[in-house]
């Protein structure tokens, strides 16, 4: 009796070696697979901006977008401010300070796109979060109240024509870059299972 099915795949002449450089772009899982080459001792530059879930925030930050309007930031109860633009991995203790770590992201990630021989961009999830005073699609709510916030889900030509646009921006910095997507495996299950898939 088999369990599985085997499948051979035909190696690729397009190799990744120690000699490579690779920038991981999107979800959790870039940074758990760019974790992983990393310590396989691969030049490895992972979410220079912080995660990403939706692809239109990569499009914002590979096109440098920084809106610095106060809407965008948030203070948390503890006095710590955040972007809602990036993850909360960047904070700071005022704006000032939150703006320069966000342009250094966007500067370093421009950097990575420039010198990276692949570039694998990891899709987190089609549903988005819209900021209502703005009506900028956002990358983290930060914990504010939801009725700041719109929640909608890309459709299916939608997210073509971001990754189409996403292609071209990358293309523009690195001709010669090799770009690979990949899917996020974790489950966004309180959507629903219909809405995950």
């Amino acid at each position: 009796m088999k369990l599985r099915t085997k499948i051979q795949l035909k190696p690729k002449e397009l190799r990744i070696s120690t000699d490579s450089t690779i920038l991981f772009i999107g979800s959790c899982f870039s940074q758990n697979i760019g974790t992983i080459c990393r310590r396989s001792g691969i030049d490895t530059i992972i979410n220079p901006t912080g995660i990403i879930f939706h692809p239109q925030i990569i499009i914002d930050h590979l096109h440098h977008t920084f809106d610095d309007s106060d809407s965008l930031f948030t203070q948390s109860e503890s006095g710590t401010y955040y972007h809602h633009m990036f993850h909360s991995s960047f904070s700071a203790d005022h704006t000032e300070g939150l703006s320069d770590l966000c342009m250094d992201g966007l500067k370093r990630l421009h950097h990575s796109v420039i010198t990276a021989d692949h570039v694998f961009i990891t899709l987190g999830s089609a549903w988005y979060y819209k900021h209502l005073n703005t009506r900028k699609i956002i990358n983290n709510c930060h914990k504010q109240h939801p009725s700041f916030f719109s929640k909608a889900m890309s459709s299916v030509s939608e997210c073509i024509d971001m990754l189409m646009e996403i292609v071209s921006s990358v293309k523009v910095l690195n001709p010669s870059v090799h770009i690979h997507f990949t899917l996020s495996p974790v489950r966004h299950i309180r959507y629903g299972m219909i809405e995950n898939a």
